[in-house]
């Protein structure tokens, strides 16, 4: 599996960064200050901006393009090779669910990826959220049937692994709408409906940011800046998929897609998707609100 690590940062990578990726292929732009090592510097820009720029860098050169925030710690699960000692030790002995993970090398982290990886070619993955567990019962459903690995609806940008197929075809990031917190929604989106089985949620591997600078900008409406692009999406798609967000919360949908992740488990090394059915039975349209139009299969 040929990987490359894709981050934005303010001035220059922490050295919990620089060391825990050591020997890997990282690439990073900073937007505050000039850094010799980083691919480029773009001072004002969005986040949509700098994952694009990042992404013009590598295209092409490897098999997955790893996008990742600039804070995260790496963890992983307790009993990694055993999903139901880890669902009794959740359920039974520690509760704190952050406390059933534990921070692990880099070696044990890309090792328990890369048989991930190998085992079910995902076409976009994602781990554990240990920053947001407000969906977690997905994944005590999933781990409590034996099974680290579920389908993806909803899930948070600081982590996502894409095949060299899929980000051809998700990539660049929206910037026509705002370049923040709604670029990611046609993500999920699309990895959810048209990629299946083969869109994953990793719950032997877990993640948390370790710091949040706040808002993306000063005076930055992200529940208004979604709504946007989901009304976008309605019109272009010509379906109702208002049910992305939640008007209760103000919030985008955490919980899209639960009833197929619970109703359809992935069983084995999961199974074959017909992406272009899938797209043309749930988001033909949609390619006219994404920057590449190529949203092909």
């Amino acid at each position: 599996m040929k990987i490359c690590i894709l981050t934005q940062t303010a001035s220059d990578i922490s050295d919990y960064y620089k060391f825990f990726f050591k020997g890997l292929d990282l690439f990073f732009v900073t937007f505050k200050e000039k850094n010799s090592k980083a691919i480029d510097f773009l001072p004002s820009s969005t986040w949509s901006d700098g994952r694009n720029r990042l992404w013009d860098e590598v295209k092409g050169k490897y098999d997955y393009y790893l996008f990742i925030d600039d804070d995260l710690d790496f963890y992983k699960a307790k009993f990694t090779k055993f999903p139901l000692l880890q669902y009794i030790y959740q359920q039974k002995i520690e509760k704190s669910i952050p406390r059933t993970f534990e921070k692990c090398s880099s070696d044990s982290f890309f090792r328990l990826l890369k048989k991930a990886v190998d085992s079910y070619k995902p076409e976009v993955l994602s781990v554990k959220n240990l920053s947001n567990l407000q969906n977690h019962f997905l994944d005590v459903l999933t781990v409590g049937k034996g099974s680290f690995v579920r389908r993806m609806g909803w899930f948070d940008a600081q982590f996502t692994l894409f095949s060299d197929y899929a980000a051809n075809r998700l990539l660049p990031y929206d910037t026509t709408v705002s370049g923040w917190a709604s670029a990611q929604i046609l993500i999920y989106l699309v990895a959810h409906h048209v990629f299946g089985s083969k869109s994953i949620s990793l719950n032997n591997l877990g993640v948390n940011n370790s710091f949040h600078s706040g808002a993306y900008v000063p005076d930055y409406k992200s529940n208004l800046d979604c709504k946007n692009m989901i009304a976008m999406i309605c019109e272009c798609a010509n379906r109702d998929y208002r049910s992305l967000f939640d008007e209760n919360s103000n919030h985008v949908n955490l919980f899209y897609g639960k009833d197929v992740i619970i109703s359809h488990p992935i069983k084995g090394k999961g199974h074959e998707e017909n992406y272009r059915a899938n797209f043309s039975s749930s988001l033909t349209g949609l390619e006219k609100l994404m920057i590449n139009n190529n949203l092909q299969f």
